[in-house]
């Protein structure tokens, strides 16, 4: 769901709304670096555009809010809801989740794809990758990121809450009550051992 956002977020910035993005991040982050397209082949690629996103993740605000509010077309809406998603502590964890992942299984393809690799370079490259990614599956990891989250979003997004319960429809419903979590924080730890 979060890539998808960064695919679309792309896309929705032809040469006249990239122009006013430009402007927006030269005035508040002008050494950010500027919106990458995902490329659907390349799987390498993926890190550096959300990256990209979360870098100008206050800047993106900011443009699609201006886009919605002045215009009346097709990308005036868009901007409307995408600005809305962004806004969702929900878009900001994915985005960070998918970079902690693509970040190093990018670095893993980079070694696998270089011409001068060895057997020995990459079975040793996976490895190292396989134990960082077991490491990030503990209850300590998955604390120390969810509240580095929560920290790095507090000024960009909502605070992070339970969906709305939702009644199963009377054709499937058996009797017994939908699950329920806890906290957001519940919520969250499923998606990121989910993952």
């Amino acid at each position: 769901d979060s890539l998808d956002i960064v695919i679309e977020l792309v896309q929705l910035f032809p040469q006249k709304r990239t122009t006013l993005f430009q402007t927006m991040k030269s005035q508040t982050s002008p050494n950010s670096c500027n919106l990458r397209p995902l490329c659907p082949t390349r799987w390498t690629v993926r890190n550096g555009a959300i990256t990209a996103v979360l870098n100008n993740y206050s800047t993106l605000q900011s443009t699609l809010e201006e886009i919605h509010d002045t215009g009346r077309d097709e990308y005036a809406m868009k901007a409307g809801g995408f600005f809305r998603q962004l806004q969702m502590f929900t878009t900001f964890f994915g985005l960070r989740l998918c970079r902690s992942i693509f970040a190093p299984t990018e670095q893993l393809s980079c070694v696998l794809q270089g011409k001068e690799t060895t057997v020995h370079e990459a079975r040793e490259a996976a490895t190292t990758t396989e134990m960082y990614l077991r490491r990030q599956r503990t209850e300590a990891s998955f604390d120390g990121f969810y509240g580095e989250v929560v920290t790095d979003s507090a000024t960009l997004t909502d605070e992070p809450v339970l969906p709305r319960r939702h009644k199963l429809p009377k054709h499937i419903n058996d009797g017994s009550s939908s699950h329920q979590f806890a906290s957001p924080k519940d919520m969250f730890r499923q998606i990121y051992f989910g993952i």
